[in-house]
């Protein structure tokens, strides 16, 4: 579409942005309000009007939004070969160092420093400092090695280079400070040391982490010449969702406009959705009395049309009783432009387990009876505060045959190509029992298309002390020639396969010419039907005992959106959860349950390949770990037939991931590693890696969708669950900083803050209750402005053993609450986990004791 007609598209309030930017401008832009197009729209105005394309800079806080918006300008301006200033601010600030590496003493191919290496840079260090006996950290000495403390740690030294703090202004600090409290300063003395020594490592292995960009990109701006080179450059700088701005970004952006007369910025951002404070981000940023306005004197332009949500949705929102008085503003009234008639729903259920079955329910209500019309599978979208409430909603729905899909990096580190690697490299890896349990684990993965009915019966041959290991080693010996006894039994097996295949021939072949003269039906393949379905039934049965098994999602800690490292079951094999098969649940993807099973001939064929590839990585322990993992993923070559689906994606993801651990111990250890130093912390790197991946662009998403109020940013759907809408699960409780606590924390910032600074410092932690809640009730509102046409709302009267109270907004929206009928099914086996769990002891002692009254123990005698 023309850029002329994209214009005449906007509406009143759109098309006065477009003409009226002359100067310092904020947009608050309500969810909905098509911020992205009249932002496009904008930029395509100024370049026809003589702008060149370099001399924009446009800035946004994601890759997808950053790609989105310059898709759009450059189909409106598609013969220009200029450069283009569209990115993320951080991809921005990476390409300025590229181009003035010599100011700030950097190599121009400095490498990018992840959030999983940081994380690898900051163990190895604290393995170093640990084989000290904690020398020199009497506080934090016992805990250095703990995962749980190293990312606090990581924590601490990003909100110090967000508020550009370095080591040197915080040792100033400390010494010059005589009024913090003594166990404060303990405290502080060591995280300065883990901070200077974290530096050392970082530079000396030539690694940038994201902080770094954008304070070494202050460092060029401070420089005269090339800060009037890049002002003179960039007439106009636009950025997008503003609200997620932390003190060292808007440090930079005031640089880059310092000493203009009328500097054109506009800035774009609903503070209501910023939902960031826990990496750094100020929500006040926009408010009247805010950074922004201050600096920049800036002209308000409000967005308030809206054209996503049902008025009874937006009507919900109007409700929502907000802390700040800015956020109550007449700026930030939505108005509804959509024409459907919508509908909001509140349910409340038992408890943990009846609430995900309820929802599960009402979702296989929508799909089958609808409400003003039926909906689709990917139409739907399931919200949850924290990534462990997956589980049983996952199970729920798999239980009613929904498909569904689960977000972000759940989706990696349980897929069925990394469980099955997994376990064969803790097969590799282990002896015992430790190397027969991940041997029997990948052996019974779909991946090798061996019927699951056949390989029951092959373990069941085994015995109770049967090894797999010994039945791949009687596989491999059936090769030899025909006079191996080792090779007999195997052998038979085959004759009598061949057997059964050749008499079946001969049957089809008989009854191919005795049709049946009424219907013409063929008698024999009737039966053979009958067979095939009856082994469905049974594989159903096996693929739900072996679902049985699958590991709980990583939690995420409280406050920071990351998962507990050291989930130990990672690695199972198990179903894929969010499977893409009509089931809602198939363990493996790309098999369909109508296939045929595998003959048995084929399923000794694939055994014995199966076999041979065991022999080829089991004694990969001593091996560098480039060549174990190289003969690892032979194992799976097949899925990396399609580069571009997503099975091929998590190979490669896990490939990355090793890639990555051995860059970081070669620096640290100056040797390659061996498949050895991997293994010990397998499990929890894996589950850490899975919580740092950006989820990819899915080409054709089937299934509801499941996944964090975060995840949905920047998405809608036409009807939106969200659940677990009660106090401690939404809203979570009140974060802290664990290292310092509040009042640490508060002196140091009082101290920094006395000193001359370039920003105040920003504490992201609530200040008090209130504070918290008001951050919640932002992620909240981000949640429930996703929802198109339908937004239903649960929580749970009992969570645990405890007694539950609904989320304080979820009391402001003043709707009246149905309460879920109980659901009779029998329990799963997850399932049945959680409701003991929620079990008073008094009332397990009750169950115990009823128990042993039905099931008496047999007498001695």
């Amino acid at each position: 579409m023309s850029l002329e007609q994209d214009f005449e598209k906007l509406n009143d309030h759109q098309k006065k942005i477009v003409r009226g930017f002359t100067g310092p401008s904020l947009v608050l832009a309500g969810p909905g309000t098509g911020k992205t197009r009249t932002i496009a729209v904008l930029i395509g105005q100024l370049l026809a009007g003589g702008l060149r394309m370099k001399e924009c800079l446009a800035l946004s806080f994601s890759d997808k939004a950053a790609n989105e918006l310059r898709e759009r300008v450059l189909e409106y301006h598609p013969q220009s070969f200029d450069e283009c200033w569209i990115s993320t601010f951080h991809s921005f600030c990476a390409r300025i160092l590229r181009e003035q590496f010599h100011l700030v003493k950097i190599h121009p191919e400095f490498k990018l420093l992840t959030g999983f290496k940081e994380a690898l840079l900051l163990s190895g260090l604290a393995s170093k400092l640990s084989e000290s006996r904690g020398e020199g950290f009497p506080v934090f000495g016992n805990v250095l090695r703990k995962r749980g403390f190293q990312q606090e740690v990581l924590t601490f030294i990003s909100l110090m280079k967000s508020n550009l703090v370095s080591p040197k202004d915080l040792e100033i600090a400390i010494e010059a400070e005589n009024g913090f409290p003594q166990r404060i300063r303990a405290r502080l003395t060591e995280l300065l040391r883990l901070y200077n020594d974290y530096e050392a490592e970082r530079i000396g292995a030539g690694y940038l982490d994201f902080r770094d960009l954008i304070r070494l990109a202050i460092q060029v701006f401070e420089n005269p010449d090339a800060a009037n080179l890049y002002r003179n450059k960039f007439r106009v700088i636009l950025i997008d969702e503003f609200q997620d701005t932390d003190p060292a970004q808007f440090y930079l952006l005031s640089l880059l406009q310092r000493g203009i007369e009328q500097p054109r910025v506009m800035v774009i951002g609903d503070p209501r959705q910023s939902i960031y404070r826990f990496r750094g981000a100020n929500p006040g940023m926009m408010d009247r009395s805010g950074s922004f306005r201050k600096t920049f004197k800036a002209k308000v332009f409000p967005l308030a049309l809206n054209y996503r949500n049902a008025e009874k949705i937006l009507h919900a929102v109007d409700r929502l009783a907000w802390k700040n008085t800015s956020q109550r503003s007449a700026e930030s009234t939505l108005i509804a432009q959509s024409k459907k008639d919508g509908f909001v729903e509140v349910f409340s259920a038992q408890d943990e387990l009846s609430e995900a079955r309820m929802i599960a329910r009402r979702v296989a209500s929508l799909l089958i009876y609808g409400t003003n019309r039926l909906f689709s599978p990917e139409e739907l979208a399931i919200l949850v505060r924290n990534n462990y409430q997956i589980d049983l909603l996952a199970e729920a729905l798999r239980a009613l045959h929904v498909p569904f899909t689960i977000a972000g990096d759940m989706k990696f580190f349980r897929s069925e190509e990394v469980t099955t690697l997994i376990s064969l490299l803790k097969a590799a890896g282990t002896d015992g029992d430790m190397r027969e349990e991940a041997l029997r684990r990948a052996f019974v993965s779909p991946l090798f298309k061996m019927d699951p009915i056949w390989i029951q019966g092959m373990i069941a041959r085994l015995g109770t002390h049967g090894s797999i290991s010994e039945l791949l080693d009687r596989l491999l010996s059936s090769q030899e020639p025909a006079g191996s006894r080792q090779g007999t039994e195997i052998n038979s097996q085959k004759t009598e396969a061949n057997s059964q295949k050749s008499e079946a021939n001969s049957q089809k072949s008989v009854a191919s010419s005795r049709k049946t003269a009424d219907n013409g039906q063929n008698p024999v393949v009737g039966n053979q039907v009958t067979r095939i379905s009856s082994q469905d039934s049974e594989v159903s049965s096996h693929e739900s005992e072996v679902s049985s098994h699958e590991p709980e999602i990583g939690n995420q800690q409280v406050g920071n959106q990351q998962p507990e490292i050291g989930n130990p079951q990672v690695g199972n094999p198990q179903p894929e959860v969010g499977s893409q098969e009509p089931t809602g649940g198939s363990r493996n993807p790309k098999v369909s349950n109508h296939e045929p099973a595998a003959t048995a001939e084929e399923c000794i064929q694939r055994a014995i390949g199966f076999a041979e590839t065991w022999r080829m990585i089991r004694d990969s322990r001593k091996l560098p770990l480039n060549v174990a993992i190289a003969r690892l993923l032979l194992t799976v070559r097949d899925s990396l037939s399609n580069p571009a689906s997503q099975a091929a994606r998590n190979v490669f993801l896990l490939r990355n991931m090793v890639a990555d651990f051995a860059e970081v111990w070669i620096h640290q250890h100056a040797s390659e590693p061996l498949l050895d130093d991997l293994l010990p912390n397998l499990d929890e790197l894996l589950t850490y890696y899975a919580s740092t991946l950006e989820e990819a662009k899915e080409t054709a998403e089937s299934g509801v969708q499941i996944m964090t109020v975060h995840q949905s940013k920047g998405l809608e759907f036409p009807v939106v669950f969200v659940g677990g809408l009660c106090e401690s699960i939404f809203p979570v409780e009140m974060r802290e900083d664990r290292l310092l606590t509040a009042d640490g924390l508060r002196a140091l910032q009082v101290r920094l803050d006395a000193t001359e600074r370039p920003v105040p410092f920003f504490n992201p932690y609530p200040a008090d209750p209130e504070d918290h809640l008001e951050e919640e009730r932002r992620l909240f509102y981000v949640a429930i402005t996703r929802a198109q046409e339908g937004l239903v709302l649960t929580w749970p009267r009992k969570v645990g053993t405890d007694i539950a109270t609904p989320a304080p907004f979820l009391e402001e929206l003043r709707l009246s609450s149905k309460e879920a009928f109980d659901d009779c099914r029998a329990l799963s086996l997850s399932e049945l986990r959680v409701k003991l769990a929620g079990l008073a002891p008094s009332d397990l002692e009750s169950l115990e004791n009823e128990w042993k009254t039905r099931h008496p123990s047999p007498s001695p005698d």
